[in-house]
Order: structure tokens, then C-alpha cells, then sequence
């Protein structure tokens, strides 16, 4: 039920904020160093998200009393409202923009323990879901708060003098963007709740979990890289910033390819500790979806690092409107068919469609072709633990501990390959530095 509510009001948000995200990062990054116009930017792009999240407002509150779902978890609805107002006022796009991802890191540290302490201490039943998402809310408002509050250290906030008119197309372009691709992404989620039963969006939602856990950590990545190339787009330094390209594909595929091979034999044991007994067709849908985290990954790297420091903001949205039609298409036809493995399957080849079409707007712009060589070396130094990993699984050699033993293998084997045939800079650089620091 809460991942129905939240599916909704996470909508809503979408609609309220719309581009900020991306036009904040890209803006703020590219005036850091002038405070005037800094504090101009900010507050200029603050009011535009606080008048759009009043009406946004107002739908959701008209929408709980007319539409016969939302009004019969209207309760639910009333706590993911604050959630609505708050996430205006979140602003981390200021805080990616100059870069002060310190803070970023420490302040999502502690409020992220204090969650888990208080849904440990207060959630013990399943009963509990009333509690467990106003926790959930609190810490978005929590974080609201903090950020808001901090950010008067670096800007000041006032409509005096502001400029929005420059911003509101881009603010909706992005925002566009982002409804078109949550067609294929929260669209599913809502979708699934009012074909099916509860329990489909819970084995969905808890095979996609997984997934995005494992993609937040690469799109931590692509959100540090952002504003970086952002600034490098702007100062016309082409080398640096291809330079910067090339890493992050060496960083995705060495990330990803170890993970999906792993996940992918072992997804039925990991769906047993993410969400216990129950959940068994959890694991058709892990399968499924596990090839997103590369191509995911890859989208992230052309559209975040690429396409939008160097203001291709058009075709951003023109891969986005084409994928989440490919995703809407495909609801109304799978889904109601196959339920939550029917889900999996449109968001899969919705990003493929997306990342076909960008990768075609990238290599037109920059003449970065799609890196089929290097793919073919990871497939094939893949192929050999793939199948060690088969033959583990399926035998339990280990008994109980077969998992954890595979995953010690794996680490070892991708470390000696990325070092003594991909000859992965970054990896020899970190273990360089690894090894010095226990040197000393």
C-alpha cells in the first residue's frame, strides 16, 4: 500500500519540480563563482518551483476527493502532501551545482541513521505502514529543512530582481523529460496497482528495488560529473571534458558487468534476504530488469554528462517523449497480461529505446561511437565466472555459504582483470593509492 501511495505522490512531485534538478545543477554550476548572480539564479529558480508546486497542490488535494483509489488511502495521501511541499524546498540541486557534495555526504549520513533507528525502534508489524511512511516522509522534510536553512550560508534569498522568464523553458522541458520517462518508471508502479493486486506491486517493486539501490550509487557518480562537465562545456575545454567521458564508461563497465553477473545467478537468494519467504516471483522480475544497471548507467553517462552541459536540452526531450510512448504502449499491452514481470519487461525495453535514441543524438553531436569492443571484452571475461557461478549456485557446494563465498571470488577475479588485461587507469589509480596509505 505505501509503495502505491508513494508511487503517487513521488507523480505529483514530478509534476511540482519538474526540470529543477537538472537546469539548478547545470545553472548554479555555471555562476558559483559570482555570488550576486548566484543568489539571483537561486532565488530566481526557487520561485518557480514554489509557484508551480501551489498548483500542483491543489490538483493532488482536488484529485484525493475524485478519484475513488486515492480517496480510499486518503490518509496515506495527507502525510505524502508534506512530502509534496517540502521536496520544493529540498534545493540539493544548489549544493550538486557547487559542487559541496561534503555536506551532501554527511548531512544524508545522519538523517539517513536517525530513519533507520526510528523505523527499527517504531515499525515492528505490518500494521505499522501508517508509521513507517510518515518516517519516510519526515525525512524529506527533515532534509528540507536542513538544506534550506544551510544554503542561506552561500545565497540570499529574495524575489527582488529576479529573472525567471529565462528558466521557465528549460525548467519545463526537463520537466517533461522527466514525466515522459516516469511512463516507464513510477507510471508502472501505479499502473500495476490498478490492474492487478497489491501483492504484484510488491513482488515489482521489490525486484526493482535492487536495482535502484545499485543504480543510485552510479548516479551519485553521474551527479558529481555533471556539473563538472557543465563547467568544462562552458569554458570550451573539449579535451578535458572528453577525457572525463572516457572515464566514466571505463567506471560503468567495470561497475556494472560484476554486479549484473552476480545478482542475475544469485537472484533468488537475494530476493530471500531483501524480503524473505513470499516473494519467489520476485526473482522473474530481478532477472528481467538486472541489464538495466548498464543500460541505465550508459543513458546516464550521455544524457547527464554529455547531452545537457552542452545544451542539446531538445533532444533530451525528444528521447524522453519517444521512450515513455514506447513505455505507455507497452503498459496497456503487457502488463494486464504478465502483471509485475510484464513491468519489468516495458521498463527494459523502454531504456533500450532511450538509450538507441541517445547514443545516435551523442554520436551526431561528438562523434562518440557506442563502445562495442569494449563490450565484447567484458561478455567475454564475463562468460567464464558467469558460469563458475552457474555451477556454485546450482550445486550449493558451500551449503548456505555459497553466496558469499561466490562473491568473494568474483571481487578478486574483476580487480585482476581490470588491472592486468583492461588496464583500468582508475582501478590501478585507487589501488594505488590503497596501497600507499597502508604503507604508511
Amino acid at each position: 500500500m505505501c509503495d502505491f501511495v508513494d508511487s503517487i505522490i513521488n507523480y505529483f512531485c514530478l509534476l511540482s519540480v519538474m526540470g529543477i534538478s537538472t537546469i539548478g545543477v547545470r545553472e548554479i554550476a555555471r555562476c558559483k563563482s559570482d555570488k550576486r548572480q548566484l543568489s539571483n539564479v537561486f532565488s530566481s529558480l526557487v520561485t518557480i518551483v514554489l509557484v508551480s508546486t501551489i498548483i500542483i497542490s491543489v490538483v493532488l488535494v482536488v484529485s484525493i476527493f475524485t478519484i475513488e483509489e486515492f480517496y480510499a488511502n486518503r490518509q496515506l495521501l495527507y502525510v505524502g502532501a508534506l512530502k509534496l511541499v517540502f521536496n520544493s524546498l529540498l534545493v540539493e540541486w544548489f549544493f550538486a551545482g557547487t559542487e559541496n557534495f561534503k555536506y551532501i555526504t554527511i548531512r544524508s549520513t545522519i538523517i539517513r541513521i536517525i530513519y533507520v533507528l526510528l523505523v527499527f525502534l517504531f515499525v515492528n508489524e505490518s500494521e505499522d505502514y501508517y508509521i513507517y511512511y510518515c518516517l519516510t516522509v519526515g525525512t524529506i522534510v527533515l532534509n528540507a529543512v536542513v538544506n534550506f536553512v544551510y544554503s542561506c550560508s552561500y545565497v540570499r534569498f529574495s524575489i527582488r530582481g529576479i529573472s525567471c522568464k529565462e528558466y521557465i523553458k528549460p525548467f519545463l522541458i526537463f520537466g517533461i523529460y522527466g514525466v515522459f520517462t516516469s511512463l516507464y518508471t513510477t507510471f508502472n508502479v501505479i499502473y500495476l496497482g490498478l490492474v492487478s493486486s497489491d501483492s504484484e506491486v510488491g513482488f515489482y517493486s521489490t525486484a526493482t528495488k535492487l536495482d535502484r539501490i545499485i543504480l543510485a550509487l552510479f548516479t551519485a557518480f553521474t551527479g558529481v560529473m555533471m556539473p563538472r562537465m557543465a563547467s568544462l562545456a562552458s569554458s570550451g575545454n573539449r579535451e578535458d571534458f572528453n577525457a572525463l567521458y572516457v572515464k566514466s564508461i571505463q567506471m560503468l563497465f567495470s561497475y556494472s558487468f560484476p554486479l549484473i553477473c552476480f545478482c542475475s545467478i544469485f537472484a533468488d537468494q537475494i530476493v530471500n534476504v531483501i524480503a524473505g519467504p513470499g516473494y519467489e516471483q520476485s526473482v522473474v522480475c530481478l532477472r528481467i530488469a538486472l541489464p538495466l544497471i548498464f543500460i541505465i548507467g550508459f543513458e546516464q553517462v550521455q544524457i547527464f554528462q554529455i547531452l545537457i552541459p552542452l545544451k542539446k536540452d531538445n533532444a533530451v526531450l525528444l528521447n524522453s517523449m519517444i521512450g515513455g510512448l514506447v513505455g505507455l504502449l507497452l503498459n496497456f499491452i503487457i502488463v494486464p497480461h504478465y502483471q509485475s514481470a510484464g513491468s519489468s519487461i516495458v521498463w527494459l525495453v523502454s531504456e533500450i529505446s532511450v538509450l538507441l535514441l541517445s547514443q545516435h543524438v551523442v554520436y551526431k553531436s561528438c562523434k562518440f561511437a557506442f563502445p562495442y569492443r569494449m563490450l565484447g571484452k567484458y561478455v567475454a571475461i564475463s562468460l567464464p565466472v558467469l558460469m563458475l557461478l552457474f555451477l556454485l549456485h546450482k550445486y550449493q557446494v558451500f551449503a548456505g555459504f555459497t553466496m558469499y563465498f561466490s562473491l568473494l571470488l568474483l571481487l578478486p577475479y574483476y580487480i585482476f582483470v581490470e588491472i592486468r588485461y583492461m588496464r583500468n587507469q582508475i582501478i590501478i589509480d585507487v589501488l594505488g593509492k590503497i596501497c600507499s596509505k597502508i604503507k604508511m
